[in-house]
Order: structure tokens, then sequence, then C-alpha cells
């Protein structure tokens, strides 16, 4: 019995060093690179930017070094990984979004008609290191509020814009102006005015990577808003209302 225990032990131990092992940084994707020259380096890849590849070596230096450079093996292996870690990559954005909302009211006629104003500008920054998000889209949809029948909506705006920003820049994008005529007062309730907007953003390969919508009531929609054109009348859950109550008079 006791070299039966002492054989569980001796396991117990080799099992924990393999634990160990694989919370080394590095020590789960470490690999050995060859150049076109026959060299060899211990490490793994931290990121692909363009013809160059980041190595994170296993002294913890990095190397930023042309994957031309490498043997025709591991140029294979540097480009497989480029395109799985595009594709799965949820970045870290920052993105502000303004509206650029504003209205006037007209009383000539002896009633409070408005006209609404929104001009959406967006800036996405990367906060990324070592990697540039290129060749991204992002979609956005503005939705109006039917001032008598408040449990409808219809898409103000959409529209797409594309991204590339690079570690540590910014980008800024600035759509077109748009006015829209309402009344959300007794005794001619009448019109849409601005209620909120969904935005998204999708990386090369088409995977959301990011999402942000205004009120939370649209949060987790987002997709479905995009399926969505212009002058759409909808209901919360972005489902088109085919029988609705109110009527679009904006252009």
């Amino acid at each position: 019995m006791k070299k039966r225990v002492g054989r569980m032990k001796r396991t117990q131990i080799g099992g924990l060093l393999i634990a160990v092992g694989m919370m080394i940084p590095g020590a789960g994707f470490s690999r050995e690179f060859i150049s076109s020259d026959g060299a060899k380096m211990e490490g793994e890849i931290v990121t692909v930017s363009g013809s160059d590849v980041i190595i994170l070596r296993s002294d913890n230096r990095r190397f930023t070094i042309p994957i031309d450079k490498f043997s025709a093996e591991d140029q294979t292996y540097i480009k497989e990984w480029a395109v799985k870690e595009a594709a799965n990559k949820i970045p870290k954005l920052e993105v502000a979004v303004n509206t650029g909302k504003g209205r006037r009211t007209d009383r000539a006629d002896g009633f409070d008609d408005r006209t609404g104003l929104i001009h959406f500008s967006i800036v996405i920054e990367n906060e990324e290191r070592d990697y540039d998000l290129l060749n991204a889209k992002a979609g956005l949809v503005v939705f109006g509020q039917d001032c008598q029948y408040r449990d409808e909506y219809v898409v103000f705006q959409k529209a797409y814009f594309p991204v590339n920003v690079k570690e540590g820049e910014s980008q800024e994008w600035t759509g077109e102006e748009m006015s829209y005529p309402y009344d959300d007062r007794e005794p001619a309730v009448w019109g849409h005015e601005y209620y909120g907007y969904t935005l998204v953003i999708q990386n090369e390969q088409g995977k959301v990577i990011f999402t942000k919508s205004l009120p939370k009531k649209f949060e987790g929609k987002e997709e479905a808003a995009l399926q969505l054109e212009r002058r759409t009348v909808c209901d919360d859950n972005m489902k088109k209302k085919t029988n609705a109550m109110g009527s679009v008079y904006f252009d």
C-alpha cells in the first residue's frame, strides 16, 4: 500500500508542475521558430501587423521580424495564426457618440410645431497595443419615436462607414445632418421625435466586436436593427410593424 501511495504522490506532483507551467506567460503557446537561414528562437506570437510579426521570446523580450525571414513552415503557421486571431479578437475600443441633437419651434400658425435636428459624429479610439483594426465596418441606425403612438418607432437614418484605426490612434466619422417635423403637445400631436440609436462595429470577417445602444431597452437588439431600412416603422424589439398607426412625415 505504501508504494501505491508513493506513486500517487509522484503523479500529483507531476500534474502540479504541468499546471504551473501552463500558467507561466507564453508557456502554453510557445513554439520554436526557425529563420530562413536556420537560426532558432523559442517564443510566442504577440500579433501580426502587415508583413511583420511580433514575437515574445522566452526571456520576455519582444522582437518585430519580417514574416519572410522565417522558414516556409513557420511562415504558414504565422499566417494561419493571424487569420484565426483576426476572426476571434475583441479589441478594446473607446467609442464616443455625439448626436448633435437640437430643435427649433415655429408658432406662426398658433401651434407649437417643431423641427428637430440630428447630426451624428462618432469617434473610435483603438486602445490596443500591437493591434491595428483594419478593414472593419460600422453600422449606425437612428430611431425616432411616434409622438402619439409611443410603442411605435421609425428608422430616421441608417449609415455604414469603414473603420481603420491603428493602435493608439482614433478615427472620427460625421454623418449627414437631418431635420424632422413634429409636435408632441396637445391639441395637435403628430410626427416623430428623436429617440435613440444602435451602433455595431464588425471586423473584416464580419464578427461583431463592439455594440452600443441608447436607450438601454435597445441593447442586445443591434443586429436586428441593422436589418431595418430607413423610414421603416417597428416596435422596441426591432420587429417591423405592418399595421402602424402613425404616419411618417420626414423625407
